[in-house]
């Protein structure tokens, strides 16, 4: 007698094809980035032109991850730039900017700059030369002891003209809303990340300064009428 069987099915295995980050949709990847490349403090900047994270925050890979290929850096660069606050002596911060104004317009990216304590007439001339093409500024901090007394309002007025006019130009602002990007900050010493003034001895001198600072420059803008305060808020800027 002939008994005929049937083979037992054997399973199917489906071997999944490997997967790339950059296949995944771009809100993903741009979740991604922002978990693994934001901090809420400021990006410390080194003479050189790079960027790095403070030492307080180890879990961040700002900004090493864009130096994992160009593509990853093109696709995920102005979320670094757009989210942080950058600060770092003048020289440094100028070089930073006129690398960055090289490479894909990401200069037009940065929103905060504070300039460290020390800055010489030699350095605010070369940040101011390259600050023109970060023309999404919104705030510029310089330390009030490292311009006056040597600038007057009128004198300090006169060197940022020619900054204030290039974004006036590019952004298509009214001049209120470029003059108030400047901010003068005092007593870096009081808080490792203070954006704002805490020593109340230097708060109405530096406060007055600025407001004439801003005066100055709005009459050279050619609209001097416009209602100024004298500076941002602390609570707008990062940090």
């Amino acid at each position: 007698m002939h008994v005929e069987t049937m083979a037992k099915p054997q399973p199917t295995t489906t071997i999944a094809m490997p997967i790339s980050f950059l296949d995944l949709p771009p809100d993903v990847r741009n979740d991604i980035y922002h978990f693994a490349l934001l901090t809420a403090r400021p990006l410390r900047v080194e003479e050189g032109g790079r960027a790095r994270a403070p030492s307080a925050c180890p879990g961040i890979l700002t900004p090493a991850l864009l130096l994992t290929c160009r593509t990853i850096w093109k696709d995920a660069a102005a979320i670094v730039y757009w989210n942080h606050a950058f600060i770092g002596h003048a020289h440094a911060l100028g070089t930073f900017v006129r690398k960055l104004s090289f490479r894909w317009d990401w200069a037009s990216r940065l929103r905060y700059l504070k300039v460290i304590k020390g800055m010489t007439e030699d350095d605010l001339a070369y940040l101011l030369a390259n600050l023109r093409e970060a023309t999404g500024l919104e705030y510029l901090g310089i330390f009030y002891q490292d311009v006056y007394p040597r600038n007057r309002p009128k004198e300090m007025a006169k060197k940022l003209e020619s900054l204030a006019r290039a974004f006036r130009n590019a952004k298509k602002k009214c001049t209120a809303d470029l003059v108030d990007m400047i901010g003068f900050y005092g007593d870096p010493y009081s808080c490792r990340w203070s954006w704002a003034v805490t020593r109340p001895g230097q708060l109405r001198a530096r406060g007055a300064y600025t407001l004439q600072v801003k005066q100055e420059l709005t009459k050279l803008l050619g609209q001097g009428d416009m209602p100024l305060h004298a500076g941002p808020s602390a609570a707008m800027v990062p940090g």
